[in-house]
């Protein structure tokens, strides 16, 4: 088992998301446009070789504070949409 952060370079760590993007928090495709921000950290377990691996990333919100989420809970503010 390997970790990586995000950030370090790490080529072969399956990071969903990068340092800087715009993200929001959804839960079986609605998003919450109250839980939204910028990654800001993350780290990654994996195994050489592909496999199951477990990712969290650290987003601060524009008020200041942060969450914490794994990215099956994220997605990229541009592609969410409001359920109609």
């Amino acid at each position: 088992m390997r970790t990586a952060r995000l950030g370090d370079g790490d080529s072969y760590a399956p990071f969903r998301f990068d340092l800087g993007d715009e993200v929001i928090w959804s839960r079986e495709v609605q998003p919450y446009p109250e839980m939204c921000g910028v990654v800001v950290d993350g780290f990654c377990e994996y195994q050489d070789g592909g496999g199951a691996y477990t990712d969290v990333y650290w987003v601060r919100r524009n008020n200041g504070t942060f969450f914490r989420a794994r990215s099956l809970d994220l997605m990229r503010a541009k592609e969410a949409r409001p359920l109609e």
